[in-house]
Protein backbone atom coordinates (compact mmCIF):
# COMPACT_ATOMS: atom_id res chain seq x y z
CA UNK A 1 0.00 0.00 0.00
CA UNK A 2 2.83 2.43 0.67
CA UNK A 3 4.66 1.62 -2.78
CA UNK A 4 1.64 2.61 -4.76
CA UNK A 5 0.82 5.75 -2.18
CA UNK A 6 4.42 6.39 -3.32
CA UNK A 7 3.64 5.74 -6.70
CA UNK A 8 0.33 7.26 -7.61
CA UNK A 9 1.20 6.71 -11.00
CA UNK A 10 0.90 3.08 -11.32
CA UNK A 11 -2.55 2.30 -10.12
CA UNK A 12 -4.11 5.48 -12.83
CA UNK A 13 -1.88 3.56 -15.19
CA UNK A 14 -3.38 0.38 -14.40
CA UNK A 15 -6.66 2.35 -14.48
CA UNK A 16 -6.21 3.91 -17.73
CA UNK A 17 -5.55 -0.08 -19.26
CA UNK A 18 -8.70 -1.78 -17.42
CA UNK A 19 -10.54 1.61 -19.15
CA UNK A 20 -8.98 0.87 -22.43
CA UNK A 21 -9.60 -2.66 -22.42
CA UNK A 22 -13.18 -2.42 -21.43
CA UNK A 23 -13.61 0.49 -24.17
CA UNK A 24 -12.60 -2.30 -27.11
CA UNK A 25 -14.42 -5.09 -25.61
CA UNK A 26 -17.66 -2.65 -25.71
CA UNK A 27 -16.74 -1.76 -29.29
CA UNK A 28 -16.06 -4.61 -30.82
CA UNK A 29 -19.51 -6.41 -29.01
CA UNK A 30 -21.10 -3.21 -30.53
CA UNK A 31 -19.95 -3.51 -34.32
CA UNK A 32 -20.20 -7.78 -34.12
CA UNK A 33 -24.14 -6.83 -32.86
CA UNK A 34 -24.14 -4.24 -35.77
CA UNK A 35 -22.61 -6.74 -38.40
CA UNK A 36 -24.97 -9.49 -37.59
CA UNK A 37 -27.98 -7.00 -37.72
CA UNK A 38 -27.03 -6.14 -41.39
CA UNK A 39 -26.46 -9.60 -42.04
CA UNK A 40 -30.00 -10.86 -40.95
CA UNK A 41 -31.84 -7.44 -42.82
CA UNK A 42 -29.93 -7.85 -46.28
CA UNK A 43 -30.47 -11.58 -47.19
CA UNK A 44 -32.93 -11.89 -49.46
CA UNK A 45 -32.67 -8.29 -50.33
CA UNK A 46 -31.26 -6.97 -53.74
CA UNK A 47 -27.93 -5.75 -53.28
CA UNK A 48 -26.29 -2.44 -53.93
CA UNK A 49 -24.93 -2.61 -57.21
CA UNK A 50 -20.92 -2.09 -56.75
CA UNK A 51 -18.46 -1.48 -59.01
CA UNK A 52 -16.50 -4.94 -60.51
CA UNK A 53 -13.09 -3.62 -59.60
CA UNK A 54 -9.80 -4.94 -61.08
CA UNK A 55 -8.85 -6.54 -57.88
CA UNK A 56 -12.27 -9.08 -58.13
CA UNK A 57 -10.82 -10.61 -61.47
CA UNK A 58 -7.90 -11.63 -60.49
CA UNK A 59 -8.61 -15.06 -58.88
CA UNK A 60 -9.88 -16.13 -62.12
CA UNK A 61 -6.80 -15.17 -64.06
CA UNK A 62 -4.79 -16.51 -61.61
CA UNK A 63 -6.27 -19.96 -61.95
CA UNK A 64 -6.61 -20.14 -65.53
CA UNK A 65 -3.26 -18.83 -66.01
CA UNK A 66 -2.17 -21.45 -63.30
CA UNK A 67 -4.12 -24.65 -64.96
CA UNK A 68 -3.10 -23.62 -68.12
CA UNK A 69 -7.08 -23.66 -69.01
CA UNK A 70 -9.38 -21.63 -71.42
CA UNK A 71 -12.56 -20.68 -69.42
CA UNK A 72 -16.39 -21.93 -70.32
CA UNK A 73 -17.68 -18.58 -70.82
CA UNK A 74 -14.85 -16.30 -72.43
CA UNK A 75 -14.10 -12.56 -72.64
CA UNK A 76 -15.95 -11.89 -75.81
CA UNK A 77 -18.93 -14.00 -74.49
CA UNK A 78 -18.49 -12.22 -71.43
CA UNK A 79 -19.36 -8.78 -72.60
CA UNK A 80 -21.91 -10.12 -75.20
CA UNK A 81 -24.40 -11.01 -72.25
CA UNK A 82 -23.26 -8.33 -69.63
CA UNK A 83 -21.91 -10.45 -67.28
CA UNK A 84 -20.93 -7.99 -65.01
CA UNK A 85 -24.48 -6.78 -64.57
CA UNK A 86 -25.23 -10.12 -63.48
CA UNK A 87 -22.14 -10.68 -61.16
CA UNK A 88 -23.29 -7.71 -60.03
CA UNK A 89 -27.08 -8.04 -59.14
CA UNK A 90 -26.41 -11.28 -57.06
CA UNK A 91 -23.04 -10.23 -55.54
CA UNK A 92 -24.07 -10.25 -51.84
CA UNK A 93 -20.76 -11.65 -50.86
CA UNK A 94 -19.02 -10.30 -47.45
CA UNK A 95 -15.45 -10.79 -47.99
CA UNK A 96 -13.31 -10.11 -51.32
CA UNK A 97 -12.36 -13.72 -51.30
CA UNK A 98 -16.43 -14.36 -52.08
CA UNK A 99 -16.52 -11.71 -54.83
CA UNK A 100 -13.31 -13.12 -56.61
CA UNK A 101 -14.14 -16.54 -55.97
CA UNK A 102 -17.63 -16.04 -57.48
CA UNK A 103 -16.16 -13.84 -60.54
CA UNK A 104 -14.52 -16.75 -61.13
CA UNK A 105 -17.93 -19.39 -60.75
CA UNK A 106 -19.31 -17.81 -62.95
CA UNK A 107 -16.93 -18.66 -65.84
CA UNK A 108 -17.17 -21.79 -65.27
CA UNK A 109 -20.11 -24.06 -66.59
CA UNK A 110 -21.52 -26.97 -64.13
CA UNK A 111 -23.51 -30.09 -65.75
CA UNK A 112 -22.85 -32.41 -63.25
CA UNK A 113 -25.30 -33.75 -61.56
CA UNK A 114 -24.58 -34.48 -58.11
CA UNK A 115 -22.66 -30.99 -57.40
CA UNK A 116 -25.76 -28.96 -58.66
CA UNK A 117 -27.58 -31.31 -56.03
CA UNK A 118 -25.45 -30.53 -53.65
CA UNK A 119 -25.79 -26.77 -54.23
CA UNK A 120 -28.95 -26.75 -54.11
CA UNK A 121 -29.21 -28.58 -50.66
CA UNK A 122 -26.73 -26.00 -49.70
CA UNK A 123 -29.04 -23.09 -50.81
CA UNK A 124 -32.13 -24.74 -49.15
CA UNK A 125 -30.43 -25.07 -45.83
CA UNK A 126 -28.93 -21.44 -46.05
CA UNK A 127 -32.99 -19.76 -46.58
CA UNK A 128 -34.45 -22.38 -43.99
CA UNK A 129 -31.65 -22.22 -41.05
CA UNK A 130 -31.45 -18.79 -40.04
CA UNK A 131 -28.71 -20.02 -37.25
CA UNK A 132 -26.36 -21.94 -39.57
CA UNK A 133 -26.68 -19.14 -42.18
CA UNK A 134 -25.68 -16.34 -39.46
CA UNK A 135 -23.26 -18.11 -37.94
CA UNK A 136 -21.71 -18.23 -42.24
CA UNK A 137 -22.04 -14.81 -43.07
CA UNK A 138 -20.45 -13.68 -39.35
CA UNK A 139 -17.38 -15.82 -40.28
CA UNK A 140 -17.61 -14.56 -44.15
CA UNK A 141 -18.12 -10.62 -42.42
CA UNK A 142 -14.69 -11.30 -39.94
CA UNK A 143 -12.57 -11.95 -43.36
CA UNK A 144 -13.97 -8.53 -44.50
CA UNK A 145 -12.70 -7.04 -48.06
CA UNK A 146 -9.43 -5.99 -48.69
CA UNK A 147 -8.59 -3.07 -51.20
CA UNK A 148 -6.78 -5.79 -53.64
CA UNK A 149 -8.29 -8.66 -52.44
CA UNK A 150 -6.22 -11.38 -51.46
CA UNK A 151 -5.99 -13.72 -54.39
CA UNK A 152 -2.56 -12.15 -55.22
CA UNK A 153 -1.34 -13.98 -51.78
CA UNK A 154 -2.37 -17.55 -52.78
CA UNK A 155 0.11 -17.61 -55.96
CA UNK A 156 2.06 -14.90 -54.88
CA UNK A 157 2.45 -15.08 -51.57
CA UNK A 158 6.26 -15.57 -51.26
CA UNK A 159 6.67 -11.67 -52.92
CA UNK A 160 4.48 -10.56 -49.49
CA UNK A 161 6.73 -12.60 -47.68
CA UNK A 162 7.92 -10.20 -44.28
CA UNK A 163 11.38 -9.84 -44.20
CA UNK A 164 12.54 -10.35 -40.67
CA UNK A 165 9.42 -11.39 -39.43
CA UNK A 166 10.97 -12.15 -36.17
CA UNK A 167 11.78 -7.99 -34.97
CA UNK A 168 7.78 -8.04 -35.31
CA UNK A 169 7.65 -10.17 -32.80
CA UNK A 170 10.48 -8.45 -30.05
CA UNK A 171 8.14 -5.57 -31.40
CA UNK A 172 5.19 -6.74 -29.81
CA UNK A 173 6.36 -7.98 -26.52
CA UNK A 174 8.56 -4.85 -25.95
CA UNK A 175 5.15 -2.58 -24.81
CA UNK A 176 4.73 -5.24 -22.17
CA UNK A 177 8.19 -4.70 -20.83
CA UNK A 178 6.99 -1.32 -19.83
CA UNK A 179 4.72 -2.95 -16.75
CA UNK A 180 7.36 -4.24 -14.49
CA UNK A 181 9.41 -1.14 -15.30
CA UNK A 182 7.08 0.87 -13.90
CA UNK A 183 6.43 -0.68 -10.68
CA UNK A 184 10.28 -0.13 -10.25
CA UNK A 185 10.02 3.47 -11.72
CA UNK A 186 6.93 4.73 -12.83
CA UNK A 187 8.68 7.61 -14.81
CA UNK A 188 11.08 5.41 -17.16
CA UNK A 189 8.20 2.54 -17.04
CA UNK A 190 5.82 4.75 -18.37
CA UNK A 191 8.13 6.57 -21.15
CA UNK A 192 9.61 2.88 -22.24
CA UNK A 193 5.27 1.97 -22.95
CA UNK A 194 4.77 5.37 -24.67
CA UNK A 195 7.56 4.82 -26.71
CA UNK A 196 7.68 1.34 -27.67
CA UNK A 197 3.66 1.39 -28.33
CA UNK A 198 3.97 4.65 -30.52
CA UNK A 199 6.68 2.81 -32.80
CA UNK A 200 4.40 -0.01 -33.16
CA UNK A 201 1.59 2.16 -34.46
CA UNK A 202 4.12 4.13 -36.94
CA UNK A 203 5.59 0.29 -38.13
CA UNK A 204 1.83 -0.70 -38.67
CA UNK A 205 0.76 2.17 -40.47
CA UNK A 206 4.47 2.31 -42.47
CA UNK A 207 3.83 -1.60 -43.34
CA UNK A 208 0.02 -0.56 -44.95
CA UNK A 209 1.15 2.85 -46.81
CA UNK A 210 3.99 0.26 -48.66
Amino acid sequence: MQFLQENPIIPLFLLVLIATALHNLFTISGAKKKAEKKAREAFGQIPKKREVKDYIRDYHQYVTEAEGATSAVDAITWQDLNMDDVFARINTCASSVGEEYLYHLLHELCFDKKELAQRDRLIYRMEENDTDRLRLQNALLSIGRKQGGLSFYLFHAATKRLKNAWTYTVRALLPFLGIPIAFVNPVYGGTFLIVAGLANVVTYYRRRLN
